[in-house]
């Protein structure tokens, strides 16, 4: 049995009337969240394939479709909203998902129209207040998936085509009872959902980590104010007037929470954990959320591990760490200094020739050391990827090649690891070649893999200067040193592992 599902039964048997989930109009106790989790996961059980896509913003409905598919024993596949059509497309095929759940058909019109994914109307379902549309996609076909795997959660996207990690419900459970042991969540907590719910890191750290503790999760709607999550005043405010105990951030809303209470103080005496992850927090932002009275932790996860891996808490935090790991995982540092782990790893990939088991001991891409007490500090990637302040992962080299189609353009440097937005060097073109390479670029691809800001070489980019090796690389760090000076968020950081 499962225990997430376990865990709602009972609640719905012991405390009915106790709210479970809270959106912007409308809330569900356990008793009631119970009842619509049956009732969708009936019609669903009997609805075509194994994967069930939903593509909705937060709220109440989000959670009945959820945790309805995985009492189906289907496989839930959550589509981000902050993905592009085509990378929506890519997941839906690559899965080979059978229905898809809307909140929004101006949405899946979108999809469909954009990528020819053919959609067709299977009726409308009441959840929690909330139309539902339901479509069928008869031009996807069926994939094998692991018997094992209850959901798919694919990556933002290290290229153009992100990859789905295939996960079973009790590794997810396993990362749920360590957060919740760790972080002591309980009965008495109120967690605020300010990230996408379609996200790893909020579903499992969130809204499972609530309902197996028997919490409230609020769960307030996300798409008036934009997948990236709630800018800095409302969620000083939301945290406020909700009196949320605990949220979970990534660095560019810790930011601009820190920037909120500087400008407008608001007493948050019920505030008392805030995690952030998703990407390398710089120590100046945990520095000043500690002047603040913020009770900031910094994390660190994986989606192949079920998300979090290692967290600072109240009882063990050394700032500049990402915490000790959580009970349930193996960690180890290989002689190169690449993190390993062990503990509920995921089933594997899926690729376009099939699906690819996963080892039983993970190399994370990451490199990292253990201090004596065993706490973990991340050094880096083992590759050259970008994952930005608002914890997307980006390749470089895809957003690169985008800009190379622009005429005239040698070679483009794009950066951002740890940033709000992505900057890029571009070499061998005019001012107003320039602009259009990145119009033509930024159209084609993601809002978070989109160049903001951009200057022109100094110089030619060469093996004489050093900015080219023999073999007609580039040399990043070389690029950056010369260049960062030109743009506007010159205060951070840029590390190249």
């Amino acid at each position: 049995m499962s225990l997430l599902l376990e865990a709602l039964r009972r609640n719905a048997l012991t405390h009915p009337d106790w709210v479970a989930v809270r959106g912007d109009v409308s809330e569900l106790s356990y008793g009631a969240l119970q009842q619509e989790v049956d009732l969708l996961a009936t019609r669903l059980a009997s609805g075509p394939g194994q994967v069930v896509a939903q593509l909705m913003d937060n709220g109440p409905a989000w959670a009945v479709t959820h945790l309805a598919t995985l009492s189906a024993g289907k496989t839930a596949l959550p589509l981000p909203g902050f993905f592009s059509p085509a990378q929506q497309a890519h997941s839906l095929v690559s899965s080979g998902a059978g229905v898809l759940l809307s909140d929004s058909s101006r949405g899946v019109a979108t999809l469909a129209a954009a990528t020819g994914l053919v959609v067709e109307p299977m009726g409308c379902y009441r959840a929690a207040d909330t139309d539902l549309l339901l479509y069928r996609l008869p031009g996807v076909q069926s994939r094998p998936l692991p018997l094992e795997c209850a959901l798919v959660t694919y990556t933002s996207g290290t290229s153009g085509r992100p990859k789905g990690v295939c996960l079973s419900l009790p590794g997810l459970e396993e990362v749920t009872v360590s957060v919740v042991q760790r972080v002591g969540i309980n009965a008495d907590s109120v967690h605020l959902a300010a990230l996408p719910l379609s996200t790893l890191l909020e579903g499992v750290g969130g809204l499972y980590c609530s309902l197996l503790a028997g919490g409230l999760s609020l769960l307030p709607g996300l798409r008036q104010r934009g997948y990236r999550g709630l800018p800095g005043p409302d969620l000083q405010q939301q945290l406020q007037v909700s009196g949320a105990d605990n949220v979970i951030l990534v660095p560019e809303m810790l930011r601009s929470l820190n920037q909120a209470v500087a400008a407008r103080p608001l007493p948050l005496p019920k505030l008392r954990f805030v995690a952030v992850g998703g990407a390398a927090v710089p120590l100046n932002l945990l520095d000043e959320a500690e002047r603040r009275g913020l009770p900031v932790y910094q994390g660190y996860g994986l989606s192949e591990c079920g998300s979090v891996v290692a967290v600072n808490t109240m009882a063990a935090n050394r700032p500049g760490s990402v915490g000790q790991p959580l009970p349930h995982v193996q960690l180890r540092v290989s002689e190169s200094g690449e993190i390993h782990l062990r503990g509920p790893v995921c089933l594997g990939y899926l690729q376009d020739d099939g699906f690819s088991p996963a080892p039983v001991e993970w190399p994370s891409g990451d490199l990292g050391v253990l201090d004596d007490a065993g706490f973990l500090y991340i050094r880096g990637r083992c590759r050259d990827l970008l994952v930005t302040a608002y914890g997307r992962n980006v390749s470089p080299g895809w957003v690169e090649a985008e800009l190379s189609r622009g005429r005239g353009i040698r070679h483009a440097a794009v950066y951002g690891d740890g940033m709000a937005q992505l900057v890029a060097v571009i070499d061998g073109v005019s001012s107003e070649s320039a602009t259009a390479a990145v119009a033509r670029a930024n159209a084609n691809l993601p809002e978070y893999a989109r160049i903001a800001e951009w200057v022109l070489a100094a110089e030619p980019f060469s093996g004489e200067n050093g900015l080219l090796t023999a073999a007609g690389a580039l040399c990043r760090q070389a690029i950056w040193a010369a260049h960062q000076q030109f743009f506007t968020e010159g205060d951070l950081e840029y590390s190249i592992s």
